[in-house]
């Protein structure tokens, strides 16, 4: 970062006091808003930082950038008050809860002039960003298809589903490798302890340039898992973000039609390193360093996207049916 920018968090819970300590941690941290004030009045002891119970009193102090760091129902809600006044504005993911409301998000983004980014954390993973330095190289060949899950036991929400809750993460990876948005979806779920509220869902997304993706998330699952697979025509590549080791493997394995007989080959493993770097610290950095120019990753249009894929998979799980759309 070139210059100290001061950055207020709107929403310190849990997720929200690490945006506060990275901020710190950053130099940039101006300010904390909270409504609950017993909480408020604890982060601003630990950090040394300003608080406000009302948003409207940070608003007024004026600050370069705020982040929003609540519940993803208050989304669209808070973003809108933020972007109405002309502020930078980094809203966690999902950007909003319908993609009316996340285009409404960029039209006020547009219309004031703040810029818009959205907390779409594993763009700036150090794996991911092999991954798709190795898939860019043509290393893995063409890209047959993706498969990411994201497994745990526990986070069950009785606010909003797995999907919402977990997929946005590797909807946004998905499209990001990519480089394009899904044409359709199928999809499918389970409602183990909740009506009306999936606690497994598994779905396709269909890319225009003919790659397939496959996603699969639950939270009652034995084990965590954190799995992202790529099939390609030359090799294929697989990482857990969940396992001890943390390593990328090549698999140097590929299936081909010889006078019409499969033919498997297997060259072998290579394990790659990555740099370990804070995804929310390069995340956060990012931001603070796109105020002006504004951000080319996890830009409002991309969170847009996420939103919108997520509604298409929702409408799946409700009609078991699949759906296109432009």
């Amino acid at each position: 970062m070139k210059e100290t920018k001061r950055i207020c968090v709107v929403g310190a819970g849990k997720w929200g006091e690490n945006h506060v300590s990275t901020l710190r941690e950053l130099g940039c941290l101006g300010a904390i808003v909270d409504s609950d004030a017993d909480r408020l009045s604890n982060l601003q002891e630990k950090y040394g930082a300003k608080g406000y119970l009302h948003m409207e009193d940070a608003l007024r102090d004026g600050y370069e950038g705020y982040t929003v760091a609540t519940p993803a129902a208050t989304h669209a809600a808070i973003g809108g008050s933020l972007l109405k006044r002309g502020s930078n504005v980094l809203i966690e993911k999902p950007l909003a809860m319908s993609s009316r409301q996340a285009q409404e998000l960029l039209d006020l983004s547009s219309r004031y002039g703040g810029k818009l980014m959205v907390g779409h954390l594993m763009l700036f993973h150090p794996a991911i960003l092999k991954i798709k330095e190795l898939i860019e190289s043509g290393r893995l060949g063409r890209i047959y298809y993706l498969s990411l899950s994201r497994l745990n036991f526990g986070t069950v929400r009785n606010y909003e589903d797995v999907l919402w809750s977990f997929a946005p993460h590797d909807i946004s990876i998905l499209n990001d490798l990519m480089h394009e948005s899904p044409s359709a979806v199928t999809a499918n779920a389970a409602c183990c302890i909740q009506d009306e509220l999936a606690d497994v869902v598994s779905a396709r997304l269909d890319y225009p340039g003919g790659a397939k993706g496959y996603l699969t998330v639950s939270w009652l699952f034995p084990f965590k898992e954190r799995r992202i697979v790529a099939v390609g025509s030359r090799a294929m590549l697989s990482f857990d973000d969940a396992s001890p080791n943390r390593k990328i493997y090549v698999h140097q394995k590929t299936a081909r039609l010889q006078d019409g007989i499969p033919l498997l080959e297997d060259g072998g493993t290579e394990a790659i390193d990555f740099e370990n770097t804070s995804p929310l610290k390069s995340e956060l950095e990012y931001f603070v360093d796109h105020l002006e120019s504004g951000p080319s990753i996890a830009d409002g249009k991309s969170g847009y996207e996420v939103v919108r894929v997520l509604e298409r998979i929702s409408d799946q799980m409700k009609r078991g049916q699949n759906t296109s759309y432009e």
